[in-house]
């Protein structure tokens, strides 16, 4: 895979691997999904921790014996670490999925899946 430039006015171009072009892009992002999956469960922790401030849109969907929706707005300051939302899920026979939609002002939007099914 070809390296990616990053060109900054008034200076050299620099080369970045696609590991560390892909760990910028997530740094942009101000909201990560934390799971902690236990004996026939599953936690999830959205943590929100934005480099600027910025307000984000978000939409958490969990399954797994059941389903839940989750869906928040909140401004995030520059900086400040903080827990958005929980959400504590059986799963049964240990299948589970969780999808994570975010929207934030600046114009990034992503998705983040994680679980057996993702």
């Amino acid at each position: 895979m070809m390296p990616l430039l990053l060109l900054l006015t008034g200076a050299p171009a620099l080369a970045l691997s696609p590991e560390t072009a892909a760990m910028t892009e997530k740094d942009s992002h101000a909201i990560r999904m934390e799971t902690e999956p236990a004996d026939g469960t599953v936690g999830i922790t959205l943590i929100g921790n934005a480099s600027h401030r910025v307000t984000v849109e978000y939409e958490l969907e969990v399954s797994g014996s059941s389903r839940t929706r989750h869906r928040g707005k909140s401004t995030l300051a520059a900086g400040e670490r903080g827990v958005l939302s929980r959400v504590m899920l059986s799963t049964g026979d240990g299948n589970w999925c969780a999808r994570l939609e975010v929207r934030q002002s600046d114009g990034v939007t992503y998705q983040e899946r994680a679980g057996p099914c993702a």
